[in-house]
């Protein structure tokens, strides 16, 4: 299946074909960064996969800065 996610201020919808789902900031439990992905996780053994190559509105970088304002204690940056 492939999903599309749709990072708004308030919550995130992730679209799978015609169906979509709404996932607030707060139901994140922890954020990885790493050279080449962001790993949003939802709970101990799931979590959202993003590959930084496949941002097609704003970049990784821009993400980045995103999603540490959006979980600031949940953000990890395992690049450097």
């Amino acid at each position: 299946k492939e999903y599309t996610f749709y990072f708004y201020e308030r919550h995130i919808k992730i679209r799978c074909r015609r169906k979509f789902e709404r996932m607030l900031y707060f139901n994140i439990t922890k954020v990885f960064e790493t050279e080449e992905n962001f790993f949003l996780y939802t709970d101990p053994k799931h979590s959202i996969i993003l590959d930084k190559k496949g941002f097609e509105i704003g970049t990784a970088k821009d993400f980045s800065g995103f999603i540490k304002r959006k979980c600031p204690f949940k953000y990890s940056n395992q690049t450097q």
